[in-house]
């Protein structure tokens, strides 16, 4: 044992109690301690009665006991008297065999030491050695008490098992159990494990344990003191503990972490049941939009050519008109068909400005007396698409233009190239939009008119667009009217020509 050099700070106050008639080894003690431990203070006390009462009121460090000079009354009274002290005592006898320990198989470490030259020396050293100890020890203890108050602390489970049985278990792991620590230590860990799952849980952790530092992640049901079963995931480690192979564990709760799990993939399946139904609403609503401006379109210009023919004029330019609203609504049929997979097989180089006079033709039959259309038709590059739904995206526009004024106005349809891109602009001065509506123009089924709209024509145009590459700027005020600017590609192929002059 080293003991505390004298050059050494003491690290804190020490109190030595002593129980002794004899005044000249009091003094030779306290002088031997001031001299070499500073910071140790010895309390001396002649009487029994004394001694006994200064342990109940002061805890030392260490006890010395001068038992040479005790009648046996006296030391019976300091036997009974002592009770439940663990503190470190030192006894000096009369001779070498010194004083039995009689002071209770409680008291802290006693060392007897004999009425000898150079004993001062030795119960100052014994002293020491007895404090020294008891500190260690208390720190021990209290590292100890620390790391238990944080393993309690902790909202997961913690538990050790030697050979199969639990010699360790924290609070968490026994409140989910359904019992208390120490009512779970030595209870075979398996037997808290559901039935079911019992015999496959035994193999995994019988492998682990002869394993070497083996890591294991488990999932497993744990029946708690209602035999209701909570799903734990448990992280396993194997370990030695006091020479045996050994498990520490970590379980953590999952039973409502795993049941949100799968509310949230119920929830998942409906959104997705919810989605779908709700696509094959827009997409029959799409057809029946389009069908409509086919429908109207034809039964249009089948009027105008019936008049015709009464007057025997020529209807041709009508029943081609016919045919194209018709080939359009078949190519409806046959997009909604290969909407799964999009095609682009069959897209041309389109001469946009051809295209938008078709769009007109198709439309002109809807047009009111008191609007206008002013067409201001441009040369530019080709673009590549579907010339039917494009012709189809330029029907929706212009029919919102025509809904959009209430009075004598005007609708500006032009196409230009800007920067090498052609360009088409559709503008009306009527009722404009606000902002709100703005952000919702393109949602499917919003729409501003009421029961005569369906809230579908702006979807599926801004779907075709997109499909064509082609960016949408919208500008638009309350009572200042609204621009739909479309932007294509530019071209990517050195042959593309400019289109034809207007």
């Amino acid at each position: 044992m080293e003991y505390p050099r004298s050059d050494e700070p003491v690290s804190a106050h020490w109190v030595v109690l002593l129980l002794s008639r004899d005044a000249e080894f009091g003094e030779e003690l306290a002088i031997e301690l001031a001299s070499r431990e500073p910071g140790v203070e010895l309390h001396t006390t002649r009487s029994t009665t004394v001694f006994l009462d200064h342990l109940r009121h002061v805890r030392p460090d260490a006890v010395v006991v001068d038992t040479a000079q005790l009648v046996d009354a006296q030391r019976l009274a300091l036997c009974e008297g002592w009770r439940r002290i663990n503190i470190p005592t030192v006894l000096i006898s009369s001779d070498a065999t010194g004083a039995h320990c009689w002071l209770g198989p409680d008291a802290g470490a006693v060392e007897v030491i004999a009425r000898q030259r150079g004993f001062v020396a030795k119960v100052h050293h014994s002293v020491l050695d007895g404090i020294s100890l008891a500190r260690e020890d208390n720190r021990v203890q209290e590292t100890e008490h620390h790391y238990r108050d944080i393993l309690d602390s902790s909202t997961d489970g913690i538990f050790v098992t030697v050979q199969g049985k639990l010699t360790y278990a924290n609070t968490a792991f026994a409140h989910a159990c359904g019992h208390s620590s120490r009512g779970l230590v030595g209870k075979e860990f398996t037997s808290l494990i559901a039935p079911h799952e019992r015999s496959i849980i035994e193999e995994d952790l019988a492998r682990m344990a002869v394993g070497n530092s083996a890591r294991l992640l488990l999932e497993f049901d744990l029946a708690d003191g209602n035999n209701a079963a909570r799903h734990f995931e448990v992280a396993c480690k194997s370990s030695v503990v006091n020479g045996q192979r050994a498990i520490v564990g970590v379980a953590r709760d999952v039973t409502e972490l795993t049941a949100l799990q799968i509310e949230i993939q119920r929830a998942r399946e409906r959104t997705t049941d919810h989605d779908r139904l709700r696509a094959l609403g827009e997409v029959a609503a799409g057809v029946a939009h389009d069908f409509n401006n086919a429908l109207e379109t034809i039964l249009g210009r089948v009027a105008i050519a019936k008049d015709k023919a009464l007057r025997h004029e020529r209807h041709d330019a009508d029943l081609a008109v016919i045919e194209e609203a018709a080939q359009d609504a078949a190519y409806t049929v046959k997009r909604i068909q290969s909407s799964t997979r999009p095609d682009c097989s069959d897209w041309q180089d389109l001469n946009l400005t051809d295209m938008l006079r078709e769009a007109i033709e198709l439309i002109r039959t809807r047009v009111p007396s008191h609007v206008e259309l002013a067409l201001e038709l441009l040369p530019v590059p080709l673009a590549r698409g579907s010339s039917a739904e494009l012709r189809e995206v330029m029907q929706n526009l212009l029919a919102n233009a025509i809904d959009a004024i209430s009075t004598a106005g005007t609708i500006h349809v032009r196409c230009y190239a800007m920067h090498g891109q052609p360009v088409i602009e559709v503008e009306d001065d009527g009722c404009g939009m606000s902002n709100e509506v703005q952000r919702r123009i393109f949602e499917p089924f919003f729409t501003t008119k009421g029961e005569g709209g369906n809230g579908i024509g702006l979807s599926v145009s801004r779907g075709i667009l997109r499909r064509h590459d082609v960016e949408i700027q919208l500008k638009s005020a309350p009572g200042e009217g609204t621009l739909f600017r479309l932007i294509f590609p530019a071209p990517t192929l050195p042959t593309q020509i400019i289109g034809h002059l207007v």
